[in-house]
């Protein structure tokens, strides 16, 4: 089992609603058109494009401490800016 984020597609396939996968796309990944409720490597592709209306993203166990999705940038500064803030306060610590 995996853990996914709860998208508008998420909701859709818990619901039985997820769009069926169209035969004519179908990439064969598990060598055969397959049956199932939707496409898994459509729905990849639309999260890594960016598209979470559409995508599937899975998640660790942590992902409930998600409030946000920023990027990498922003995670960084976030974080170094987090720090020297705790490091302010420690005055057995060296910092620069």
């Amino acid at each position: 089992p995996g853990r996914a984020i709860k998208t508008p597609l998420v909701k859709k396939i818990l619901e039985g609603k997820a769009p069926k996968p169209d035969p004519k796309k179908c990439e064969g990944c598990i060598g055969i058109v397959c049956d199932k409720s939707y496409c898994i490597l459509e729905v990849l592709e639309n999260a890594r494009k960016g598209d979470l209306e559409n995508g599937l993203v899975f998640a660790g166990s942590n992902v409930w401490r998600v409030n946000k999705i920023v990027s990498v940038k922003e995670l960084i500064q976030e974080l170094v800016t987090e720090a020297n803030e705790i490091l302010k306060h420690q005055p057995l610590l060296i910092t620069s």
